[in-house]
């Protein structure tokens, strides 16, 4: 039996052996042996016709978008070990189906893929909807004086918001003041890895400038307790607030983290917390986090002048002025409120 492992099929072909006649070394080739066929299953058999029909209607419905080889088809149409013409007609398919002019599989070393031709057309001229998401930001209640960028950040459904901060430098106040100031606006949520309810309860009783509940007695949010997954509890069309996604020093997996939340987004938006070290420029999961974010903001400590910092880092979309690379500064009081907040010179200024 001649197996497939790189595409190609295997032919085995014979060595011309030579004879020496004589001390002098001539050499006199024989005639060359016809190399062997490919022991693959032929493509006019009905064997082959079954596996290719099969493999196009069950297997393909169910396995777009993933990456498989020969064994997961095998395994998949039960011919692993006992059905040596199957198993061959199901290499040819394969073989096929990766080399011809339009192949449907793309081939890397033992991996396959199902190739996707289909287009997804943006209409954009025929769009009515208005596709953008407005939010209040964090303000200080003594002076209602704000960061002054709520127009200057522009927003559209299915963005998301990436704010990296050192650990206890503010980044839950920060975030649940954004909760506060939208309750109202949208749907909210709060998804938490720290909170408990009892700790949740004591934290909110410092923003008594908020009326956080309706005449039923009910939040006008919801906190839910959440480590990972969070693309499963994602609410497609409010605000979802996670606080905060933890690495363990696995960065890579910021990437596929955010994709899976993206995934779910439809007309609401997500924002983000990630740690932040006090020496480094980008949070945990590095330039990859900030990429993937429409808006990215960093959030440290000037411990000599004893203030909050806050980093406009990115600002996709600006409106009429860039708050690309401003600075502010700010004080946090009991985790609830801000207040002294101003805007900082760049450096150049």
């Amino acid at each position: 039996m001649v197996e497939e492992f790189n595409g190609q099929p295997h032919i085995q072909t014979a060595t011309p052996p030579t004879h020496r006649e004589g001390w002098g070394g001539d050499v006199t080739p024989r005639t060359p042996t016809p190399p062997l066929r490919p022991m693959l299953e032929d493509t006019t058999s009905v064997t082959y016709s079954k596996a290719m029909t099969a493999f196009k209607d069950k297997y393909i419905p169910v396995n777009e978008g993933k990456s498989f080889t020969i064994e997961d088809v095998l395994r998949f149409f039960g011919c692993m070990s006992d059905n040596k013409e199957a198993r061959q007609a199901y290499y040819r398919v394969l073989y096929e189906l990766s080399v011809n002019k339009k192949p449907t599989l793309e081939r890397k070393n033992k991996n396959y893929r199902i190739i996707d031709k289909e287009m997804k057309i943006i209409n954009w001229h025929q769009t009515t909807e208005h596709g953008l998401v407005e939010i209040e930001w964090p303000y200080s209640p003594q002076d209602n004086r704000g960061f002054g960028f709520d127009d200057d950040i522009v927003l559209y459904e299915g963005d998301m918001v990436l704010i990296a901060g050192e650990g206890n430098r503010g980044k839950t106040a920060f975030v649940l003041n954004i909760l506060v100031n939208n309750m109202e606006r949208i749907p909210s949520y709060y998804f938490s890895s720290e909170f408990n309810a009892v700790k949740f309860r004591d934290r909110m009783r410092e923003f008594k400038w908020k009326t956080l509940f309706n005449e039923d007695g009910q939040p006008k949010f919801t906190v839910v307790e959440r480590n990972d997954n969070w693309q499963d509890v994602i609410q497609p069309d409010g605000l979802n607030i996670i606080d905060w996604i933890k690495l363990d020093d696995e960065m890579w997996k910021i990437r596929s983290i955010m994709d899976g939340i993206k995934g779910k987004l439809h007309k609401g938006i997500a924002i983000i917390c990630i740690q932040k070290r006090t020496y480094k420029k980008y949070g945990e999961g590095g330039e990859y986090s900030k990429d993937l974010s429409s808006v990215y903001l960093t959030l440290s400590y000037d411990d000599k002048a004893k203030q909050n910092i806050l980093y406009v880092e990115k600002v996709k979309t600006p409106g009429q002025l860039d708050p690309n690379f401003n600075k502010y500064a700010f004080n946090i009081f009991h985790g609830a409120e801000l207040s002294n907040i101003k805007k900082l010179p760049r450096a150049s200024e």
